[in-house]
């Protein structure tokens, strides 16, 4: 018998009345849901207090969220002073190549665990490629898609028990996550009956959460890479490719999963995706 966490967090964000503005700030909204061994969690949460407390020389309970990388990025490029009211103001004397190998080294904790896969669920935010679908429901289906690989990755044996982490989005929609995860829960779909993963959803800050700052910066990586940035797709080559899901040497539709289902969107992730691999 085996007891699994799963740890998931987002990455770009979802309206379903989307204006051209938006879409063009935001193309993607994407999940990251990292599988890993009850027995890997204290690697991963001492490994990352290790990476905090000597390469970036931080408390190593405080959060380097990915997004602070990036907010990072863009007040040095545009020259501008850093306020002092920023959650990443106590990164401000950091190099960007030093957070980066932070976020590489973070991630390079996946391959010493002895169990870690990674399941990416994804919404185009084009106009044409995903309908004006309510931002609750689209959280539904992420979750849904998850649930069901998960069942799917941890039943080969009849013993094993999964525990499902979730970032925290505040109170009122926590409340509709948690009824949209009992009825997946308990009306169930093809899965029928999600006998491996425990019955109700953890809602965490993702800050007390070690793997779910992982489960950010896959995401983080994995937008990143789709939408051309350099470090994200050496990251995402290097780093993540490897230990994202596979069902019989298929990863979409299997650990990289278009939301809703769509099968000109996957064609779309697909070809996308594969460019960027050959890519040298």
């Amino acid at each position: 018998m085996s007891t699994f966490f799963v740890y998931s967090d987002e990455s770009g964000e979802y309206k379903k009345d989307r204006t051209d503005r938006f879409v063009q700030s935001y193309p993607y909204y994407c999940r990251a849901s990292i599988i890993s061994d009850s027995k890997d969690w204290k690697r991963l949460r001492n490994g990352l207090c290790d990476l905090k407390s000597k390469l970036l020389r931080i408390n190593p309970y405080k959060e380097a969220k990915w997004s602070y990388l990036w907010s990072l990025y863009k007040y040095r490029k545009n020259q501008k002073e850093i306020p002092k009211d920023k959650p990443f103001y106590f990164l401000r004397k950091h190099s960007q190549n030093l957070l980066v190998k932070y976020v590489a080294s973070a991630l390079e904790l996946m391959s010493q665990c002895e169990c870690f896969k990674v399941i990416y669920t994804i919404t185009l935010n084009d106009k044409e490629c995903t309908s004006n679908v309510s931002e609750v429901e689209i959280l539904k289906m992420h979750m849904q898609d998850m649930m069901q690989r998960v069942q799917m990755e941890v039943q080969s044996e009849d013993k094993n028990l999964c525990v499902i982490y979730f970032d925290s989005k505040g109170r009122e929609l926590d409340e509709k996550l948690k009824e949209a995860y009992h009825i997946i829960y308990q009306e169930g779909d093809f899965i029928k009956n999600y006998t491996h993963i425990v019955d109700s959803i953890i809602l965490d800050f993702s800050h007390h959460n070690s793997g779910i700052q992982i489960a950010d910066y896959c995401a983080g990586v994995f937008n990143g890479m789709l939408r051309g940035f350099p470090a994200s797709i050496s990251l995402f080559k290097d780093v993540i490719w490897d230990n994202i899901r596979r069902h019989k040497g298929k990863i979409y539709g299997c650990g990289i999963c278009e939301v809703p289902t769509n099968p000109q969107n996957r064609k779309r992730l697909e070809d996308k995706i594969g460019n960027i691999l050959k890519a040298e």
